[in-house]
């Protein structure tokens, strides 16, 4: 039995395979001077043209793009295209994607990507602008660019760094050698990227370049490069040959993505989970797609073993699955999570304490006084040691800030403070001023069994200078991503300090309003607790986070021991079965072993 087992499990591998080799890969590049360029230099342009002509790629212009797009989304093949020309034309995307989230997926340039196809895009905003065959360009600014595209290829706030790229591990694989100055990045935690090539130098919370996946198709998607004005003579011959090989990257060839992965994602009761990102990874493969109202989404992708994980698990649970070439596999994934809202409504309806507000008009000594070994203004240690105080009052006037009184059961989380600021409401924030908020809770029921926390969608309006639960600082400056407020923030809390034993928890966070909003971010939808059971160590031989020792973590260990998939942190921990320090064949023998004898 045991023996049968393990041969079944080595030998599903050697089935496999990556799908049937096909033609060479097609290759194309959008270079179209009669609708103008936005940041492309209409020089660089040409030389860009002229040098992958003659590297054998087919120039089209607007209308030719459409059909050669079209024949490679009927076909489904390999093939590649470069934006030379940094406008999106409307022969491929349709004119009211800007405002209507149902024309962007099926225009021609997203179904293209849809069936597996490769995009690089050089220079400006992807989508910012629409362009007729004319040249006549509208504008559809960052909101248009993420409705037409589906995801936000930039995102103010991560623009503008003007600092040089520096390349991951993955960016290098790609080719990627040459920095440039980053001007057009966007969040590295966004859900829609797959792989992330690089980060402007000093700010890892901004990913320039990245790749969109949209299959399981190693060297598919989209990208962008160059994200700045370009110059007439800057594309050297070192620029063009990292662009080719970006272009090129296609580590399996050209490869069949005709497999299919279902995926259904539940709560624990059976409840669909909709609007949130599943994420399928394997051997240079990243897709994330969000669920439907069903919970469902689906992949397509070449042939081979994959994780398939929910993108805001708190403990890193992947499910693994293995489909041969052509075939279907369902996969059910659930979320055990125990939530609490810190929302001011729901506080209020379970008759629980509510926030209180304190407002410390525009005293930036509190937070700029002083400054870290790098030079960067941080807040004043003094301050830091009294916010922190575990036994902080809350309630009348403050030990914080002299002469400011707290203001009890604010109700503006989340909401809009600013423009009750402006017109002197109590209730609201002023411009150009910090505010402190803190909340006392108890942990109850399921949600206090929980083994790993999180405090999830704070999103401040314009910034976290600084945040602070039962005497512990959590987050703030200098930290790179403390100002985030427009992308979903969740913020594991260390072990130890959340309290689980019916005494109260406080937390307190200090927010600055620049101008306009202000306030807990309305679109992110907290503050909440988030619980999850498990973390800090877990069953031997479990790699799949279930709490049982079976034949799928024999899979999933065999795969990592013959390299096919990378082991998270977690998986390295149980999965070393022999305490050998290896993830290896002999740790899936003796998972096996006890998944078969029970």
């Amino acid at each position: 039995m045991k023996v049968r087992s393990l041969c079944a499990l080595f030998g599903s591998l050697a089935l496999l395979g990556l799908g049937s080799a096909r033609a060479a890969v097609d290759k194309a590049i959008y270079f179209d001077p009669n609708i103008g360029f936005s940041w492309q230099n209409a020089d660089a342009a040409q030389a860009i043209a002229d040098y992958f002509t003659g590297k054998g790629y087919t120039t089209v212009d607007a209308p030719g793009m459409a059909d050669w797009m079209n024949k490679h989304i009927t076909a489904g093949d390999t093939s590649v295209i470069i934006f030379d020309t940094d406008l999106m034309p409307e022969t491929v995307m349709d004119a009211d994607a800007n405002t209507d989230a149902t024309k962007g997926p099926t225009s021609t340039f997203n179904k293209y990507l849809q069936a597996g196809g490769k995009v690089v895009y050089l220079a400006d905003w992807p989508a910012y602008y629409l362009v007729g065959t004319d040249g006549t360009k509208t504008t559809w600014n960052d909101t248009g660019a993420q409705t037409s595209l589906g995801f936000p290829p930039s995102v103010w706030g991560y623009t503008d760094y003007k600092t040089d790229t520096v390349f991951t591990a993955e960016g290098k694989k790609w080719g990627l050698t040459k920095p440039w100055s980053s001007l057009r990045a966007a969040p590295a935690n966004e859900d829609a990227f797959g792989l992330i090539l690089g980060n402007p130098d000093g700010h890892p919370e901004a990913a320039m370049p990245w790749v969109k996946m949209y299959v399981g198709r190693p060297g598919s998607g989209f990208t962008y490069l160059y994200d700045h004005p370009t110059t007439s003579d800057e594309f050297t011959d070192e620029d063009l040959k990292q662009v080719q090989s970006v272009a090129e990257y296609f580590p399996s060839g050209e490869v069949a993505a005709d497999a299919t992965i279902n995926v259904t994602y539940t709560k624990s009761d059976g409840t669909a989970i909709a609007g949130k990102f599943i994420r399928l990874t394997g051997d240079a493969i990243s897709v994330s797609g969000a669920t439907d109202d069903k919970g469902k989404v689906s992949f397509k992708t070449i042939a081979g073993t994959f994780n398939v994980l929910a993108s805001d698990s708190l403990i890193p649970n992947p499910t693994a699955v293995t489909v041969a070439a052509g075939a279907t596999k369902e996969v059910s994934i659930v979320d055990s999570s125990v939530t609490m809202s810190l929302r001011a409504a729901d506080l209020a309806a379970a008759k629980l304490p509510g926030w209180a507000l304190l407002q410390s008009a525009d005293d930036q000594s509190l937070f700029e006084t002083a400054t870290d070994a790098d030079g960067n203004a941080i807040p004043d240690p003094a301050f830091v040691n009294k916010f922190c105080d575990p036994a902080l009052v809350t309630t009348g006037a403050s030990t914080l800030i002299p002469g400011a009184t707290w203001l009890q059961d604010w109700d503006l989380v989340p909401g809009e403070a600013g423009d009750a600021g402006r017109n002197g409401d109590p209730n609201g924030i002023p411009d150009n001023s910090y505010w402190i908020e803190s909340v006392r809770f108890k942990l109850a029921g399921d949600i206090a069994k929980s083994g790993t926390f999180a405090i999830s969608d704070f999103n401040v309006d314009d910034r976290t200078e600084l945040a602070c639960l039962n005497g512990t600082r959590l987050f703030g400056r200098p930290d790179p991503t403390y100002g985030t407020w427009s992308t979903k923030r969740q913020f594991i809390i260390p072990a130890g300090v959340m309290k689980t034993d019916g005494t109260d928890n406080l937390f307190t966070i200090v927010g600055f309003e620049g101008g306009g909003g202000a306030g807990f971010n309305v679109d992110t939808g907290g503050p909440r607790v988030i619980g999850v059971s498990g973390g800090g160590g877990g069953t031997k031989g479990d790699l799949n986070g279930d709490s049982k020792v079976n034949v799928q973590d024999a899979t999933l260990s065999l795969n990592i021991a013959v390299g096919n998939l990378q082991p998270t942190d977690a998986q390295k921990d149980t999965g070393d079965f022999n305490s050998d320090g290896k993830l290896n064949i002999q740790d899936t023998t003796l998972i096996l072993n006890k998944a078969v004898s029970g």
